[in-house]
């Protein structure tokens, strides 16, 4: 079965940049700024915003990786999560 195109790579790529410039006018800059993007597919769209980003505000951006496997409920074989007791202060 061969792949279909959805979009562009150019297409991709000025999403992603309009993406980063709406971020940057919805939170009025990016000074503080934290980017995630989910582990395996969604850290490399977050890095190229992030670097869309820092060349608008000319500042170093570094995304973070979010692992939500324990959080997943398509998986049942994965174990249950375990949670830590919280104490509140």
């Amino acid at each position: 079965m061969g792949r279909t195109r959805i979009m562009s790579p150019e297409r991709v790529r000025r999403t992603l940049r309009r993406l980063a410039y709406e971020i940057i006018e919805h939170n009025r800059g990016a000074e503080s700024l934290e980017l995630f993007g989910i582990r395996r597919s969604g850290v490399p769209p977050a890095r190229v915003v992030a670097d869309e980003i820092g060349e608008v505000e000319e500042q170093v951006l570094e995304p973070y990786d979010l692992d939500v496997t324990p959080f997943r409920d398509d998986r049942p074989d994965l174990p249950p999560l375990r949670r830590r007791p919280t104490t509140w202060t």
